[in-house]
């Protein structure tokens, strides 16, 4: 009975991820992982030597064994997730000090605008990405 609730549990989560990964909410690579870990913790729900075996070598039990190897799984995949996040919010970080950067050379190389030109229309701002 509890390897059929994890098989389940498991097959739901399952899709679950590809309906993340259809919708573009969820990268191939972290959709890759995450179907892996739920592969390999519903293979050790589904056949019944390797459930028993992770549950002698464990805890003795193998749905404390399975929920142990599903547990381990899932902190694997978080630690990954937030990896990515750190990844991304250094990149974001340099990026916004970069335009801060750009901002400041264009506003310095740029004179302020007469009063009696006000409704002139703007000159064109050299781009900066080239050099």
């Amino acid at each position: 009975m509890t390897a059929l609730v994890a098989v389940v549990a498991l097959a739901a989560a399952g899709a679950l991820v590809l309906g993340l990964l259809r919708g573009g909410r969820l990268e191939e690579r972290h959709a890759l992982a995450w179907l892996g870990a739920a592969a390999a913790v519903c293979a050790a729900a589904a056949v019944p030597p390797l459930r028993d075996g992770l549950g002698d070598l464990l805890a003795g039990d193998a749905a404390v064994a399975l929920l142990a190897l599903a547990t381990a799984a899932l902190a694997a995949l978080t630690l990954l997730a937030f990896a990515a996040l750190t990844r991304v919010t250094r990149q974001a970080r340099i990026l916004a000090q970069r335009l801060a950067l750009l901002e400041e050379r264009v506003a310095a190389q740029s004179p302020p605008v007469p009063r009696e030109d006000a409704g002139a229309p703007p000159r064109p701002v050299e781009d900066l990405t080239a050099r």
